[in-house]
């Protein structure tokens, strides 16, 4: 069995009731380089209404909400009314993007978001 399916084994119940995730490291990636096991693990967070995502690590985000193919599964993150783009970990943290980087990130989601619309699904971006 590997680590994701002990984790899945042991955790599920409990990460079916977590309603806020903040993604803060790019070790995502790293960690567990197969898209689709971090798919099936963040599958199990039914209840999550608000993502929030750090900066420099939206691209690796993204590819696992649209399970590493770019095609969207509403299974992952089914309850999602938020994702918090460029979060730091304090509020009076200053952050170093500018309005440019801002629109660029942005934009990456938007055909995300236009596609859970398209699906009855609102999400807001901020």
């Amino acid at each position: 069995m590997t680590l994701i399916e002990q984790m899945d084994v042991v955790f599920s119940v409990t990460l079916a009731t977590v309603e806020d995730i903040f993604l803060t490291s790019s070790l995502l990636l790293m960690t567990m380089p197969n898209t689709f096991s971090w798919c099936r693990f963040f599958a199990h967070f039914h209840s999550a209404k608000t993502l929030r995502v750090s900066p420099g690590i939206e691209q690796e985000v993204l590819d696992i909400i649209q399970l590493g193919a770019g095609k969207l599964s509403l299974n992952m993150f089914p309850a999602l009314e938020e994702l918090e783009l460029n979060v730091t970990m304090h509020p009076d943290t200053p952050t170093q993007m500018d309005e440019g980087q801002q629109a660029d990130i942005l934009g990456l989601f938007k055909p995300l978001v236009n596609t859970w619309q398209e699906k009855g699904h609102t999400v807001n971006v901020c």
